[in-house]
């Protein structure tokens, strides 16, 4: 069963759905953390993320790894974990304008 939380972008999401798949014995995969990730690694690799082209060619170069683990999602970029990186406000908003592209919502 797959339990999808969706909303505007508020705090709350996140935390709640974490303890619901919790309770529920559940994998917990935060996609909005898979954008962020995604808007991270194009900026460190110097991609602009107004380019869906360019972007959509990237994909499969960029050194990014999701790895469930202890039922979460863990993301790495080479082999450094991504966490607070990942929170940063403009990585958010490059987020928010690449999670529009069609090659990113059809991987």
């Amino acid at each position: 069963m797959i339990i999808a939380v969706d909303g505007p972008q508020e705090p709350g999401k996140a935390p709640c759905a974490s303890l619901l798949a919790q309770r529920l014995g559940y994998t917990y995969l935060d996609t909005g953390a898979m954008y962020r990730a995604l808007a991270w690694a194009a900026l460190a690799k110097n991609l602009n993320l107004d380019c869906e082209d360019k972007i959509g060619r990237s994909l499969d170069g960029l050194p990014l790894r999701f790895v469930i683990e202890n039922g979460a999602l863990s993301i790495f970029y080479e082999e450094n974990r991504l966490t607070l990186e990942l929170r940063q406000p403009e990585i958010s908003a490059g987020a928010s304008r690449i999670s529009q592209f069609k090659c990113i919502r059809n991987t």
